[in-house]
């Protein structure tokens, strides 16, 4: 005969086993799998709510109030200045239309040629002949 064990669960975690002696395997495979797809969950909730109530409170440290006042300037300008540089001198500008023009050279570009433009393919079925 052999002498069953009776192990105690830690406080707060579930006794799967005593949960499901009634009930038959397949319920017991179920359950098995679900419990820590369970506690997998909990802890990405968890990870979130404090993600989440850090962005949602208000900043009481005056060097993050000057980050969050920072970003949102630079939202701003970047609105008005249509997706170009923000802050650009005519060097960086002209600094920035020197590497671009670099890059096009390098994949297949050149003057006149729009590169933010997907290329055409044109397929054309050979021609079988059937004698």
């Amino acid at each position: 005969m052999v002498e069953e064990r009776r192990v105690e669960p830690a406080e707060g975690s579930i006794n799967t086993h005593r949960l499901l002696s009634h009930h038959p395997p397949s319920a017991r495979m179920i359950v098995t799998r679900i419990i820590p797809e369970g506690r997998a969950l909990q802890v990405v909730l968890r990870r979130n709510y404090g993600v989440s109530a850090v962005l949602m409170k208000k900043v009481a440290d005056p060097i993050q109030q000057l980050f969050v006042d920072k970003i949102h300037e630079y939202n701003q300008k970047s609105k008005t200045t249509g997706g170009k540089l923000v802050d650009a001198t005519p060097a960086i500008e002209k600094q920035m239309q020197q590497e671009l023009d670099k890059v096009a050279r390098q994949y297949g570009g050149g003057a006149g040629v729009d590169m933010t433009k997907f290329p055409d393919f044109k397929f054309e079925d050979p021609k079988v002949d059937m004698s």
